[in-house]
Parts: C-alpha cells; structure tokens; sequence
C-alpha cells in the first residue's frame, strides 16, 4: 500500500493557475494552488493570461507567463521553475479549455482544444520529465470523466480529454522503477469560468429539456475537485474520481454510456433548433 504523501516542501509546478474575470468564479488552477500553499507546498504557477501575476503576488508563488502549447516555452519554463525551488516534486498539468464542438463547426475550435488539452499535457510532461523521476514524485493530469464517457456536443473536449487519459497512463508506465507516479483527475462539472462560460450554451439550453440530463450534469462546488486534487497527490493515484459515485463511468463504460446515450436521444428533438442559435451567437 503507497503510504500517504506529506506536501510540507514540495515543490509544484502547476500550469492554468491565472485566476478568473473580474466578479467572476475562481479558476480551479487558481484554488489548486491556494489548497496546496496551505498544506506547506511551494508553487510555481504556469499560464499564458497574463494575471497570473496576481494570483502568484496574492499567494505568495513564483510564476511565468508561457504557452503550453509551445514545446520549446514549456522546456525553458520547467528549467526555469527547476532552478528557481531547487526542483521539481509534483507536476499539475491542469490548463484546459472548452467550447462548443461537433463534426459540421468551425473545425478551428478543434484545433484549440486539442492544441491546448492534449499537446499542452503532453508538452507539460515532456517539459518536466528530467526533473520527476525519483522517490515520492507525481505527476497529476486534470482530465474529465467526458473522456471516458463523451458529453453531448463536446466533440473535441472528450477527444482530448481520452488522449490526455492515456497520456498519464503511458506515463505512468514509463515512470515506473524510478519510484515516481503518473495519475489522471477524473472531474465532473464544478464551478468555475469554463463551466460559467457554457451558462448560455447548448448543453445548458438542453438540459433545461431534460431533468436526467440536468442532474447529471449539475455543477458542484469547486472545492469537491480541489480536495479531489489533493487526495490524489497525497496517495499518488493513479485514477482520482470526483465526484466519487463517478467511478462508474471508468468500470462500467459501456453501461453508462448507454444510459448517456438514451438521455442524449430524448433530447435530440430540440438539439438542431439549440444548436442553430448557438452558432447564430458566435
């Protein structure tokens, strides 16, 4: 049994940690730092919007502005964190993004999200790799149980979301013997700006036709992923599923995307209509 991981000291690299608009819900990058600075850890905040100045001054953190899409950026980035706490202990590759996505869209806003949820973990890892093999290190990729189970319109995020799955388990793998773990967060819709920009959007327009759907997707209070977060890295999980009763969705795929599919047929009546005006709005 893995013993339980103290976080007094560690050094974090953690990307997506600038803090949300003006009067608006906090990232959760933003409350994974302020978790992990209260249980003694050291923070090093990573993201390409600029505040991210703020949050690292608030927090008391070191910060770089960088893009995880760039692979040359995310070297000099992790090389720079490396040299600034004396290494690196736990990585969070946590930057994501969302929209609206099917096979007929704008494929530009595929290419968006896979450049950043799934060349942004990849980039992340690679980046950071000299630095975690070793005793007591982890690496915890912040993915979505839409990349087992696919959400309804979400095309490119549950791709992406799939990769960067199997992106931590192959990671895993080749970590394994250096004494260091790769493990995936497995999330659900929490309170945040990605989920308050989708207030307006198809899924929110079709869960209003649909009470299964609505609950299934109900947003929760962030700090169930944030303390999800934190179990993960303490144990060095490799599956970290928030909320909990969600493991279903990774040991029975089949059975809940079925359920996910009958949802999605109850509603498909008003989802053309929905999704015409969606794209009327962009």
């Amino acid at each position: 049994m893995i013993r339980k991981l103290s976080l007094a000291g560690k050094r974090v690299f953690l990307t997506g940690g600038a803090p949300g608009p003006n009067n608006g819900p906090t990232t959760l990058g933003e409350q994974f730092a302020e978790a992990l600075k209260a249980e003694g850890a050291i923070v090093y905040l990573v993201d390409i919007n600029p505040r991210v100045r703020e949050a690292a001054l608030r927090l008391n953190a070191n910060y770089r502005i960088a893009d995880v899409t760039d692979l040359d950026e995310m070297e000099y980035t992790a090389d720079l964190a490396a040299d600034t706490m004396g290494g690196i202990d736990i990585v969070i590759a946590n930057a994501g993004v969302a929209d609206i996505t099917t096979f007929e869209n704008d494929p530009t806003r595929y290419s968006r999200i896979q450049a950043v949820n799934e060349t942004g973990v990849y980039n992340t890892i690679r980046a950071c790799m000299p630095y975690i093999k070793g005793e007591d290190k982890y690496v915890l990729v912040n993915a979505s149980n839409g990349g087992i189970v696919p959400l309804f319109l979400m095309m490119a995020y549950n791709a992406s979301k799939a990769h960067a799955i199997k992106l931590a388990e192959s990671c895993n793998l080749e970590l394994m013997g250096t004494g260091a773990r790769c493990g995936v967060l497995l999330l659900s819709e929490h309170v945040s700006p990605m989920e308050d920009n989708f207030k307006k959007s198809i899924p929110r327009f079709l869960m209003e036709h649909n009470p299964l759907l609505k609950y299934g997707h109900r947003e929760r209070d962030a700090r169930h992923a944030v303390n999800g977060m934190i179990r993960a890295i303490k144990r060095r999980r490799l599956y970290t599923s928030v909320p909990r009763y969600s493991v279903l969705a990774r040991y029975f795929p089949a059975s809940v995307g079925w359920v996910a599919r009958q949802m999605h047929r109850a509603i498909q009546p008003v989802a053309d209509r929905a999704r015409e005006e969606y794209e009327q709005n962009q």
